[in-house]
């Protein structure tokens, strides 16, 4: 497309597909115009607007007004039914005003726009120049057009659009998908979490930003967009399914790996957990696989001997405060140098990779005369062992173990 480009008969079929005639075409066109339109040059703006008799030469302003004008059609629709109250009572919330804004967040989202974008046609009547991934802008465009109607032909009638494209009341339900990034961060701890930019390509107009997400100093997936905000919410996103994907398979995996390890299944040489190897000393195995009974095995690490480590004594501190600590920055590493440190705590574990982006790792961890196991996952073999780290704690009470066995202990 370009400046001197004949949209007649496109903004007639277009009108068509919403149901409404805008007395006002300029308005219409305001809507469905992307700035890449004119390359950079605003002798090519001017004369798009002069052309069309344009207020403004693209759909920032009406989009501004269009996100308005949706908040009070939401408002307007929960006001007059109950779903709202009934969810925040369900859900424990006691102010109804940010399930309103995550009402929206939901209706405006890029998967819950795809199909609406799809019924509109939308792809094929933005008014663009070099825009590389529409799609990333079916959001804008679309509050933009509740803006234009709204200018148009006033509230009921955008109102009667948004109820015609859109199911507000099944947004509630959606709610608990939102904010892949605050999920991460509930998961693993702000101070754990870090997005770094990897890389910004494209004109100034049209950006794509490649976003890394690092969990622990290790980045785990990768997210792009038009925005850094957005690459990151996808690269959060991402890492999310992966998690999802590696505990579907753990559920799977994990029960006769357990049999295995623990010696339960007799098929296979007992291991005696934590007899002879310490936690620093995993060893990494290949899981065997029985086609016909679907049952992973983990292999015992050979190691027969207890290499010493050296951990620094006499610093004076309290050994429960130590391991919380630790146990903030790294729980695996902790329970590593706490196996070398007391004798009454020790240890093993074992990785193996279950497909090419999702890593298993089980932790046995022996405190006194109890066995306890844990599993977990990541997309690579540190991650998996942290977060089987992670686990363990929630298996056992280690903080009450060592506050009743080694009270007012220092190291």
């Amino acid at each position: 497309m370009n400046i001197y480009s004949d949209f007649s008969d496109d903004l007639e079929g277009f009108q068509n597909i919403i149901g409404i005639e805008f007395e006002n075409i300029s308005l219409l066109i305001e809507a469905l115009t992307h700035e890449s339109l004119f390359c950079g040059l605003p002798s090519n703006m001017n004369i798009f607007k002069q052309k069309y008799s344009l207020r403004n030469a693209n759909y920032q302003k009406l989009e501004f007004l269009g996100d308005a004008v949706l908040d009070l059609i939401i408002a307007d629709h929960f006001y007059l039914n109950e779903d709202i109250e009934e969810y925040a009572k369900a859900n424990g919330i006691k102010k109804i005003e940010g399930i309103l804004t995550n009402v929206k967040t939901v209706l405006v989202k890029n998967e819950s726009l795809v199909p609406v974008a799809c019924k509109l046609n939308l792809k094929e009547h933005i008014i663009h120049g070099d825009l590389r991934n529409i799609e990333d802008v079916y959001a804008d465009v679309i509050e933009a057009l509740i803006g234009a109607i709204y200018r148009d032909q006033g509230f009921s009638k955008s109102k009667e659009f948004v109820n015609k494209f859109f199911d507000i009341k099944s947004a509630l339900e959606k709610i608990s998908d939102l904010d892949p990034k605050g999920k991460i961060q509930e998961l693993y701890g702000e101070n754990n979490i870090h997005y770094s930019l990897l890389e910004e390509t494209g004109p100034d107009h049209c950006k794509q930003y490649t976003v890394g997400l690092e969990i622990n100093g290790e980045i785990v997936s990768t997210g792009e967009g038009t925005r850094v905000k957005k690459a990151e919410a996808e690269a959060a996103q991402k890492y999310l399914y992966l998690r999802d994907k590696a505990d579907k398979a753990i559920n799977e995996a994990s029960y006769p790996a357990f049999l295995a390890i623990s010696g339960d299944n007799p098929q296979y040489a007992k291991i005696k957990p934590a007899s002879s190897i310490l936690l620093s000393q995993e060893k990494t195995v290949s899981p065997t696989t029985s086609i016909d009974t679907e049952e992973l095995i983990f292999r015992k690490p050979n190691r027969s001997q207890v290499e010493s480590m050296k951990v620094s004594n006499n610093t004076g501190e309290l050994l429960v405060a130590w391991v919380k600590h630790k146990a903030h920055k790294n729980v695996f590493g902790m329970l590593i140098l706490l196996s070398a440190r007391l004798d009454t705590v020790s240890g093993a574990s074992w990785t193996c990779e279950l497909s090419s982006d999702i890593k298993l790792a089980i932790i046995n961890l022996q405190l006194g005369g109890q066995n306890y196991f844990a599993v977990g996952s990541g997309p690579s073999k540190s991650q998996a062992r942290k977060t089987a780290g992670n686990n363990i704690l929630r298996e056992v009470d280690l903080i009450k173990w060592l506050d009743e066995h080694y009270h007012n202990y220092t190291i």
